[in-house]
């Protein structure tokens, strides 16, 4: 699933600061409530763990959005909430530490997919278009053969070079054409890449939370 293209007929919410206490829930603007940690107790590990992916879905699922899709931005909303989190109790801060670098790995390889995608395309595009100039000189020293011999130009390996050519020229503008619309879109996860990274962050620190 590819990232919708960027819209001009909405606006994210900015990040507000959040007051945060002791076994209470913080709560900002629409798509940003539960955007916010509280824990002063290992056995509260469990939720910032569940208040993190809660945040991931929400962003994913916001209302405004024609899919399922989380942007790197999205994701400084939820490492800004859990950086307004402090803690006395070492453990706890080394926790929310480390999932802050789990986010922000998460940001890089979203932006790095999207770069590789639209790389991707435009390689694939790059050999279709040798593979064409491949075929037409082929074609030509056969077309130059034949008429050396007094003998009709074309025929039927001609004409089966023409329908090669004419695969790969479709091919590349579709390729062309997937590079241009991703580039007009933001680095963004799709559903897919959510739910493995939330399932990561499970199998990461079900023993810790």
């Amino acid at each position: 699933m590819v990232a919708k293209p960027i819209s001009t007929n909405y606006t994210i919410p900015k990040a507000q600061s959040l007051e945060v206490t002791n076994n209470t829930t913080a709560s900002s603007d629409e798509g940003y409530e539960n955007c916010c940690f509280t824990a002063e107790k290992p056995t509260d590990y469990s939720k910032i763990l569940s208040q993190t992916t809660i945040s991931l879905n929400k962003f994913a699922n916001s209302h405004y959005k024609t899919t399922v899709m989380l942007e790197p931005n999205e994701i400084d909303h939820i490492k800004d909430s859990l950086n307004n989190y402090k803690s006395d109790d070492s453990r706890v801060t080394e926790f929310k530490n480390q999932l802050l670098g789990d986010l922000t790995d998460f940001q890089k390889q979203i932006k790095t997919n999207y770069s590789e995608r639209i790389a991707d395309y435009r390689k694939q595009q790059l050999l279709c278009e040798k593979q064409i100039q491949i075929l037409n000189v082929e074609k030509h020293k056969l077309i130059m053969n034949r008429l050396s011999k007094i003998a009709w130009p074309y025929d039927d390996k001609t004409k089966e070079y023409d329908n090669k050519i004419a695969m790969l020229t479709t091919q590349s503008q579709q390729y062309a054409q997937k590079a241009t619309q991703a580039e007009q879109m933001r680095p963004a996860a799709n559903e897919k890449d959510v739910l493995l990274y939330q399932m990561k962050l499970k199998d990461k620190y079900s023993k810790t939370a």
